[in-house]
């Protein structure tokens, strides 16, 4: 009975969250079709379905059972055309065209480099164990570069199968020079025990969206630590007396100046986010998740989509007549690499 009720209650949530996104995207559809996007204020918008989303991860879990995981792949390009087809700038829907083929060829390949690395070390360990340390030391202390470097990759990979009116994103740079970056970082991070995350943060993001291009048109990022180092000290100090949840406000406060410094030619960006909103997002979510025993899930993941697009404003034109595709080629080893250590959700 008890059990029951909980479900109950989960399911019931799920339908009010679901009846307030629907009754929003019809507003924000409305106000799309009566104003003229040309003239400033562009906005993001989500239009998915939880329901729609449930009916793709029931399909896709029956088929990953069927498969014994390996439909895996496949299920993630469904899901991510899904996300992304649903999602619009402007009035113009994005697409996604990756393959499942692709990103199970980049797992292939670091399943290959882990088979290698496995060789390597059993080898080494068969000469002297103090090689075998030696490289495992070695390897410890390469893992962030790997992680970084996976990410960027894997970022590389989704933009450059990311159209928006038949133009692909891209991003340019080095992966491997990102994943050193975010050693090199970490490592003053740790020395000044967490003081200069502000600043490696700062740091990693214009590396990261200054690379970032539309067609041939790159984005700019021109956000730098000190300007959060006030707003990070103080959360810092604050930690055990409000049991953590000051970074929420954090998270609030970093999230609006990060979208304040970015833009691309002819757009600016605004994200109207504060700390208890994200708490209460975070919070609504932990019970539905808990409520629905991991069933909520794709509409926990609506909902933080729509959480950010109902909040972003775009303002000012894209002179698309200006942005001309540009070919580029990315590899899916990122991809692998981030789903080999289960660091991506979609």
């Amino acid at each position: 009975m008890a059990a029951n009720r909980l479900f109950q209650g989960g399911f019931a949530a799920i339908r009010r969250s679901c009846r307030a996104d629907a009754a929003h995207n019809k507003k924000g559809n409305t106000s799309m079709q009566t104003a003229n996007p040309a003239v400033g204020g562009q906005r993001v918008q989500h239009h998915g379905s939880g329901g729609e989303l449930f009916v793709i991860y029931l399909i896709n879990m029956l088929l990953k059972a069927i498969t014994l995981g390996i439909y895996h792949f496949w299920a993630k390009v469904r899901v991510r055309r899904y996300l992304w087809s649903q999602t619009s700038f402007d009035g113009e829907r994005f697409e996604y065209d990756g393959t499942g083929g692709e990103l199970f060829m980049g797992f292939l390949k670091v399943v290959g480099l882990y088979l290698l690395l496995f060789i390597v070390f059993s080898v080494a360990g068969m000469v002297s164990s103090g090689l075998q340390a030696l490289l495992f030391g070695a390897l410890y202390m390469a893992f962030p570069v790997l992680i970084g470097a996976g990410l960027y990759s894997a970022q590389r990979y989704r933009l450059s199968r990311t159209r928006l009116r038949g133009v692909r994103f891209g991003l340019d740079g080095s992966a491997w020079r990102y994943g050193w970056s975010m050693l090199g970082y970490g490592i003053i991070t740790l020395l000044t025990l967490g003081l200069y995350k502000p600043f490696m943060d700062m740091h990693l993001a214009r590396q990261m969206y200054a690379a970032t291009r539309y067609g041939g048109e790159h984005f700019d990022f021109q956000g730098q630590g000190g300007d959060l180092f006030k707003s990070f000290l103080l959360a810092w100090l604050l930690t055990l007396p409000t049991l953590g949840l000051i970074w929420f406000w954090y998270l609030g406060v970093s999230m609006r100046y990060t979208a304040e410094k970015l833009s691309f030619p002819g757009l600016s960006f605004r994200l109207d986010v504060s700390g208890g909103a994200f708490f209460m997002l975070w919070l609504t979510n932990i019970l539905l998740l808990m409520f629905t025993l991991g069933l909520a899930f794709p509409w926990v993941l609506l909902r933080n989509m729509h959480f950010i697009t109902r909040r972003l404003a775009v303002e000012g034109q894209v002179n698309y007549a200006a942005i001309q595709q540009t070919a580029a080629e990315a590899n899916t080893t990122g991809e692998g690499l981030v789903d080999a250590l289960d660091l991506g959700a979609i």
